[in-house]
């Protein structure tokens, strides 16, 4: 009797899940309320040696890394020109002069 008890109530349970109605996890959230930064012109291409673009939209530094490594520049990155400029400035006061 407990048995049938027990697969009755799994019964209920699964036709109480297929029947209720799952809201979605997260509602997508307008460009408006929340800017991306990543189409801001922000964005920089540097290498091992230099900074190799700057003011780039997210997609357009993608695209210029992928250039770059096509045409056999290494240690490339994207960076927010902010910090570009911090790797120029540390670059030319760590350079030795002969």
């Amino acid at each position: 009797m407990e048995i049938e008890n027990e697969e009755n109530q799994k019964s209920d349970e699964t036709a109480t899940a297929q029947n209720t109605e799952v809201a979605p996890a997260v509602e997508a959230v307008s460009d408006e309320i929340f800017p991306s930064e990543l189409n801001d012109p922000r964005w920089s291409v540097i290498s091992f040696e230099k900074s190799e673009a700057t003011y780039l939209t997210y997609d357009e530094a993608a695209l210029k890394s992928r250039e770059l490594a096509t045409d056999g520049i290494s240690g490339l990155c994207i960076v927010t020109n902010e910090a570009a400029q911090k790797v120029k400035s540390k670059k030319a006061k760590g350079k030795i002069s002969k």
